[in-house]
């Protein structure tokens, strides 16, 4: 005995692939990444870099970016299946807006708990980016 199966797509693939590249970039970069440290001849991408990842022989990691996320991956997983059920390219922005403000805050947290924020130079310099939404 064989059963055939009709699969009506709808657009529902089309509308995934859409929504692939759309995604939250937290860090510092861009024109806050190549700003000098006061006090120092480093730019603030070159010195959060050497925290993230640390510095052999010189500096221990202390990871503020990767740590969240690997804490929090639960909690970001359920956050991005909430944004995923939009079905405009405005209110998913929006959506993606809320989820990288919300783990900038987590990070600069993480920042604070590390005691990185000597001058706040390096943790008012962690910002968000929404990138690629679907049109």
């Amino acid at each position: 005995m064989s059963y055939r199966v009709r699969v009506k797509d709808r657009g529902w693939k089309a509308r995934l692939k859409a929504m692939e590249p759309a995604r939250v970039r937290v860090g510092i970069f861009g024109a806050a990444a190549k700003v000098v440290h006061e006090g120092s001849n480093r730019t603030l991408g070159e010195i959060a870099e050497a925290h993230e990842l640390g510095v052999p022989g010189r500096l221990p990691q202390r990871s503020f970016v990767g740590s969240c996320v690997e804490a929090r991956r639960k909690e970001i997983e359920r956050k991005l299946l909430e944004v995923s059920q939009q079905t405009t390219s405005t209110a998913l922005r929006k959506r993606l807006g809320l989820v990288g403000s919300w783990f900038v805050s987590v990070v600069k947290a993480k920042m604070g708990a590390l005691g990185l924020v000597k001058t706040g130079q390096l943790r008012d310099a962690v910002a968000f980016e929404v990138q690629d939404v679907f049109e």
